[in-house]
């Protein structure tokens, strides 16, 4: 008998709800409840259609053409790796910012990885039928990792080079995510500070209704739906993005400036590649808004000048919020910096701590510095 259930659109990701590494007991990362957010909005936006089909797809990602229809040909592929309760293997990129720059870390650090499982109700969908209490059990987890052996001459020239300069550093893209709730019956969405410090590189966001992000086995967590959105305005202290209202109508189609500013934003425009994301995804599933606000091209592999000031989001609607509200899930990318010595610390600031704005929590002091 088949079964009428699935696991989500990118099952590796979905394993875990919150994502966490320290370096010698220092938290160095920490997702927050976002990290199936983060991976997901970075394999579907971030990566090539080819990409997403040969490597994200030992990761069990699948993109649907329709996220609610039950015979959708990607979710009836996941519903028949799940049949009978079959075992399944899958292996994913691990989407924290150490893991996604090119250079190798020191030998000999002290590397710890935490990984918190998510709900059952967020990881597994049942788009029909009367909802059946399935679980998703995980036997067997595995961390692999690429090990450089080099020369004892090369170890040896490493360790003067600390000695003489205390530090090695690391260039990062620091993606920090953020979400906040819009209540039910609204037509604009009071002015959200995301974030008070520096201000991204670039911003992406997107609406999820309440019962889909919280988790439910009857809904998709990643289905991004317009809902009547008109105008999303970026505003960055004096500066407001985008220049020219976007006057959205999704209903009549009016919204290729939208899509033309997501794809502009991940660099596609002038690539000559493609992430697969049509105006068709876009206008109802695969609803995304995009800033670019760094001056530096996206192929560029400049750092961009800190920026300070506050970020916020101006967000109105063409017809009330539906009811039980939704969530505005964002996507910020920072140019960041990870520094660590020749005694294997990373370079901590005490005064300095990072600091989660939605639950008001520190979530690891400074060592990823926006700059």
């Amino acid at each position: 008998m088949r079964v009428e259930n699935s696991v989500g659109d990118d099952v590796a990701h979905l394993i875990g709800v919150s994502l966490g590494h320290e370096l010698r007991g220092v938290q160095v990362y920490d997702s927050g409840v976002l990290y199936p957010y983060r991976a997901y909005m970075q394999g579907l936006l971030g990566h090539s259609k080819d990409y997403k089909e040969t490597h994200l797809a030992l990761a069990g990602f699948s993109m649907d053409e329709d996220l609610d229809d039950h015979g959708d040909p990607a979710y009836t592929a996941r519903c028949a790796l799940a049949d009978g309760g079959a075992t399944m293997e899958f292996i994913a990129p691990i989407s924290a910012d150490i893991f996604q720059q090119p250079r190798a870390l020191l030998p000999f650090l002290d590397f710890k990885i935490v990984l918190h499982p998510a709900s059952d109700a967020f990881r597994i969908e049942q788009r029909r039928g009367d909802l059946q209490p399935y679980s998703l059990v995980i036997e067997d987890l595995i961390f692999l990792s690429r090990q450089i052996t080099c020369h004892d001459s090369t170890m040896l020239a490493i360790d003067a080079m600390l000695r003489e300069h205390r530090l090695i550093s690391y260039q990062l893209n620091s993606i920090q995510m953020r979400s906040f709730f819009i209540s039910a019956g609204r037509l604009h969405a009071p002015e959200h500070k995301l974030f008070t410090t520096a201000t991204p590189r670039t911003l992406i966001c997107g609406f999820v209704a309440s019962e889909n992000f919280n988790g439910s086995t009857n809904t998709n967590p990643f289905y991004f739906r317009p809902f009547g959105v008109t105008e999303v305005f970026l505003d960055m202290g004096t500066e407001t993005l985008p220049l020219r209202s976007w006057n959205m109508n999704f209903e009549r189609n009016n919204c290729a400036r939208a899509y033309l500013a997501l794809q502009d934003t991940l660099g596609f425009t002038k690539s000559g590649e493609s992430n697969g994301v049509t105006f068709n995804h876009f206008k109802d599933g695969h609803t995304f808004f995009g800033f670019d606000i760094s001056p530096n091209a996206q192929d560029s592999d400049s750092r961009d000048l800190l920026k300070m000031g506050e970020t916020s989001l101006r967000i109105r609607f063409g017809q009330a919020v539906p009811a039980g509200g939704i969530y505005c899930v964002v996507f910020a990318e920072f140019s960041s910096e990870l520094g660590i010595n020749a005694e294997r610390e990373s370079l901590v600031d005490p005064e300095e701590v990072v600091v989660d704005d939605e639950h008001e929590r520190p979530v690891g002091r400074a060592l990823v510095s926006v700059a």
